[in-house]
């Protein structure tokens, strides 16, 4: 494991995580291999290494901001109700060398193996979470999330002012986490060999890739 200094959203970050799957998207590798989501995701990762730029879309609507700007807030107030301190991190990778998955945890946990997970979504979501739990995305995030850092536990925390705060612990699944290795190995090992596929089909003009692309979603 190695964590690579960059702010979430910095170009840096940008580019420590190109090309390869992370967290918050391992529930897409744990599908079936013929399912089109797995497959779009894979596509999707193969583009960003031939085109070495991310294709992460740059627009946040009302609620995305919502939480983008009230994530401090909400990572004050969990730390006073729950009596932890945290700090800020990078992004983590599996290997120091050859990086084949990562992830961005929210915060570390100050004086125990634990991360922090911070939402501040629209109410409605908010109160999914309290009626019906987080469902099983979350699960390969999580638990993804542990087996690329080695935390023992990961927090969930949804904030939204005026609102009881939605707070979940998790811890890990040996069993789980060894699957989701295995998963995780088996769509790299795949996304490699699509990756010299699709290089080879033909000269690539990547100025004019690029430029297009650019008109699309331009890069930050």
């Amino acid at each position: 494991m190695k964590q690579i200094a960059a702010t979430q959203g910095s170009p840096e970050w940008r580019r420590a995580r190109l090309g390869i799957p992370t967290a918050s998207n391992f529930d897409k590798v744990m599908m079936g291999r013929d399912t089109q989501t797995r497959q779009d995701y894979m596509c999707r990762l193969i583009m960003e290494r031939i085109l070495g730029r991310s294709l992460d879309e740059n627009f946040r609507s009302k609620w995305m901001q919502h939480g983008v700007d009230r994530e401090p807030e909400a990572v004050r107030e969990f730390c006073a109700t729950q009596n932890l301190a945290v700090e800020t991190c990078g992004f983590f990778v599996d290997d120091d060398d050859n990086p084949r998955y990562g992830c961005s945890p929210d915060r570390i946990i100050k004086d125990r193996n634990a991360l922090l997970e911070v939402k501040c979504p629209a109410p409605w979501t908010h109160c999914r979470y309290h009626v019906f739990g987080l469902g099983k995305n979350y699960k390969a995030q999580v638990q993804g999330q542990m087996l690329v850092t080695g935390a023992d536990t990961v927090y969930f925390y949804s904030y939204f002012p005026g609102l009881c705060a939605f707070i979940l612990e998790t811890d890990r699944d040996e069993k789980y986490i060894k699957s989701l290795e295995t998963e995780l190995n088996n769509f790299c090992d795949e996304l490699e060999q699509k990756l010299d596929y699709m290089s080879n089909q033909g000269k690539i003009d990547l100025e004019l890739a690029l430029d297009v692309l650019d008109t699309i979603i331009p890069e930050e």
